[in-house]
């Protein structure tokens, strides 16, 4: 990694590639030359979440407007005590997008400028891409933000209509969070890297490390959710059905559902919950129904698996919350990729008037009241019926009547969904489809409408088709 102590570190820049330099001392005597605008963002955008020794990934993306494209990049990172940064290998330049392997980087004053520049022709030069990969490391638990100094950054680019006019305003910034669990010896906290709802406790030395062969404590904990490249795909969780007060996970074998209890033999780790109860003889009612996915095709729908709902139950006033049900994945006449599972409603005692509400990890809340319905049921309860045994309880369709896609981001894009698809959603899902995203079959990108593994212009479609609705139903 090359390092300076220059305070206008991009002049170093300059003197290695060009163009950069007429560009600061145009903005230095004529204020307002820029020929086109973009904004700077941290990647990812949601909570990031390690322990005290992991890596910290943050990724640094440009998105230019009117075709602009993107020859140099200086950006000014801010960051807390909780991470530190090495200069010389935890910052690397993304050459796919024209940019130095190895970038210049200073570090002062708990921020690091980092400079880069292309040396590739003008039609090889990219509009929106990544300019920097950078490996933060965990220090000491806390939390704290990585922030874009946007006043000290820079952004250049070929200007067809001038050799010297070269900047592109930066409108805007993302920035992203972290939380960073453990104290690095002794005490180790931290969520689960394989299971939701999972935070597991522990004492070693070193925290960074996986607790193979220790002793561990487990709690359930609703804010925790596994990365998507280490959580188990077929994963269970629920409130045991045997013992009062106790929250249980598994990993069911594939031709079961979490409605199945786990197979002989399976591990099943165990935690405290005090809303888990039970109450003598489990007689529990068991809802089967199946349900689509809107825009979700059979032939595209690669990584629309194991999608968690959420699955609310109401009769004559009484509500009960199950998350984290996932159904058997089976194709659809109608094209689209439809799930299709029995769940036993433990704590819920109503056989008659039922209605369910089912909302997707990024989807509206979708009411069902009635055997086939296909559109919304807009009165207050529900006319389902159940029995106590899944071979008798009758088989409900709601396929008729797809989850709508695009609660993905809250108030801000750092905020989980909730409950609505607003302009914040719509700017979240646009600026993530210009990034052209792809993650392999199986795989989870939020952003991700139509479950085809990538983050495209396709998915703001899907989204679009969903604001006509807006708002989750409710009871």
């Amino acid at each position: 990694m090359k390092k300076t102590t220059i305070p206008l570190i991009i002049f170093l820049t300059v003197a290695l590639v060009g163009g950069l330099m007429l560009v600061k001392q145009n903005q230095e005597t004529r204020k307002g030359a820029s020929f086109a605008n973009t904004k700077l963002m941290l990647l990812p955008s949601e909570k990031i979440i390690k322990a005290v020794g992991e890596v910290v990934p943050v990724k640094v993306y440009y998105q230019t407007e009117s075709g602009a494209k993107v020859d140099g990049v200086q950006a000014v990172i801010c960051y807390g005590d909780e991470l530190t940064l090495n200069a010389d290998t935890g910052v690397v330049g993304n050459t796919e997008n024209g940019f130095e392997a190895e970038p210049i980087v200073s570090i002062k004053d708990g921020c690091a400028t980092l400079v880069t520049a292309s040396k590739k022709a003008a039609d090889q030069l990219k509009t929106t891409g990544e300019a920097f990969a950078i490996s933060f490391v965990a220090a000491k638990a806390g939390e704290g933000n990585l922030t874009i100094d946007q006043s000290k950054s820079m952004v250049t680019g070929d200007n067809a209509a001038s050799a010297t006019d070269k900047e592109i305003a930066i409108t805007g910034v993302e920035n992203t969070t972290y939380q960073i669990t453990g104290g690095g010896s002794g005490n180790c906290n931290r969520c689960s890297v394989l299971f939701d709802y999972m935070r597991t406790a522990w004492t070693a030395e070193d925290c960074s490390l996986d607790p193979v062969g220790l002793t561990i404590t487990r709690t359930y904990d609703a804010t925790c959710m596994a990365p998507a490249d280490t959580r188990k795909p077929l994963q269970c969780s629920r409130c045991s059905v045997i013992n009062d007060k106790e929250y249980v996970w598994w990993e069911r074998a594939e031709d079961k559902t979490c409605a199945d209890n786990p197979a002989t033999g399976a591990t099943v780790y165990r935690a405290p919950r005090e809303d888990c109860s039970i109450s003598g003889v489990v007689t529990s009612p068991i809802l089967n129904m199946k349900g689509s996915f809107g825009n979700v095709k059979v032939a595209d729908g690669k990584c629309a698996v194991n999608w968690p709902l959420q699955v609310i139950v109401l009769s004559n006033g009484d509500t009960k919350v199950y998350t984290n049900v996932i159904g058997n994945l089976v194709t659809s006449t109608g094209g689209l990729n439809m799930y299709q599972g029995s769940l036993p409603l433990v704590g819920f005692n109503h056989l008659t008037d039922v209605a369910v509400f089912v909302k997707g990890p990024k989807h509206l809340q979708m009411k069902y009241a009635i055997q086939n319905q296909t559109g919304p049921y807009d009165k207050a309860g529900g006319e389902l019926t159940l029995t106590t045994s899944a071979e008798t309880s009758p088989l409900y369709d709601f396929t008729g009547y797809p989850m709508l896609a695009g609660d993905v981001v809250g108030a801000t894009v750092n905020d989980g969904p909730n409950g609505e698809i607003n302009g914040v959603d719509f700017a979240y899902v646009k600026s993530r489809s210009l990034l052209h995203t792809t993650v392999a079959e199986g795989g989870y990108l939020k952003a991700d409408l139509d479950g085809n593994c990538q983050e495209a212009s396709n998915d703001v479609t899907v989204l679009k088709l969903s604001l006509e609705k807006k708002q989750g139903e409710l009871y």
